[in-house]
């Protein structure tokens, strides 16, 4: 704040003293113009100078008009006018009435220098005014280009955040649909993408795209047994380690997901044969029985799988669910790890 007053206080002061100095060149430019003038109506009016001297003298006399118009601008050009018709009246009144010798010559240098000065100026001012209204449109132009500039970066500036903004939409967007759909501990599908799933199989199944399809309940055996002997912690690895293993066993074309606790869902278009049904319902069994180790110790569970067809078993996603679960407690009770298919 303080070094920008003492800027303001310093250009004040520079634009003053300019403008001093050029009034002072100003003055000094009248009074020589004046004296130049005196000195021209003398010479031209008086006996004593021959032409040739009187000649030089008009010709600096109108050189030094030029010089001043084009200089001073308007103080130069009514100094030269007001001179050059003083110079007139006194070379006239010189010749009409004191009668002095050759004060018509000066009558007509004063008169000619003073049409040259009128010429000039005109032609100088209609220059200026043109070179005045192209500098005008210069600067109007360097400033709409400035604008343009300035808005071209804005514009860039407010693509780049909207970029940004669609990038951290798209993210929230992916996080809602992985919170949505997807099973924080296993990375699985979860139970509403299964259930959409499962309406979407049955639509196809509506417009002839699929004759049906099957519903696969897994449940892991005794799996509170290593949740209470190693922890929480350590069950959800091993759930973790289940997951994994069945995803690398279900088809492309089928959905592996976690429904909840222990239990896993797979939705296959396998259903036609039963006997694929059940070799496919083996893998995973086989699969969920190999050993783990976890925090040192080997572990090993069973799954009991069941089954619900489409539409042979339910033609809705509860009858199918409740029939799959149903066919997966059939499973438990013939002795757990072992595969049941409604028949």
């Amino acid at each position: 704040m303080i070094n920008t007053s003492i800027g303001d206080r310093k250009s004040t002061r520079d634009t003053a003293n300019s403008s001093v100095g050029l009034n002072l060149l100003r003055l000094l430019a009248v009074v020589f113009l004046s004296l130049s003038y005196i000195f021209l109506a003398y010479t031209q009016t008086s006996s004593l100078f021959p032409y040739v001297f009187k000649g030089i003298v008009a010709q600096l006399q109108l050189l030094i008009s030029l010089i001043l118009v084009l200089k001073l601008e308007r103080v130069g050009r009514i100094t030269a006018f007001f001179l050059n018709g003083l110079s007139i009246v006194s070379v006239s009144i010189g010749y009409y009435v004191i009668k002095i010798d050759d004060a018509l010559t000066g009558v007509f240098v004063a008169a000619v220098s003073l049409f040259i000065v009128s010429l000039v100026t005109h032609l100088f001012n209609e220059k200026n005014h043109q070179y005045e209204q192209l500098l005008q449109q210069q600067k109007t132009t360097d400033a709409l280009y400035q604008e343009i500039k300035k808005s071209e970066a804005r514009l860039q500036s407010v693509n780049q955040d909207l970029v940004q903004a669609n990038q951290q939409l798209d993210e929230s967007r992916q996080r809602l649909h992985q919170l949505a759909y997807y099973d924080n501990l296993t990375g699985l599908p979860n139970r509403a993408m299964l259930l959409e799933r499962i309406r979407d199989e049955i639509s196809r199944c509506h417009a002839g795209k699929s004759s049906g399809f099957s519903v696969i309940f897994l449940d892991l055996d005794d799996f509170k047994q290593i949740n209470d002997t190693l922890g929480h912690l350590e069950g959800d690895e091993y759930l973790r380690i289940i997951a994994s293993r069945l995803s690398t066993i279900a088809s492309a074309e089928d959905l592996c997901g976690r429904l909840s606790g222990d239990e896993f869902c797979i939705i296959s278009r396998l259903h036609v044969d039963t006997d694929k049904l059940y070799d496919y319902c083996e893998q995973f069994r086989n699969v969920v029985y190999r050993k783990a180790m976890l925090d040192g110790n080997m572990v090993m569970s069973g799954a009991s799988i069941g089954v619900a067809r489409y539409p042979q078993d339910g033609i809705n996603v509860r009858e199918l669910l409740t029939s799959a679960d149903n066919s997966m407690y059939m499973a438990k009770k013939s002795g757990k790890n072992s595969v049941n298919l409604n028949k």
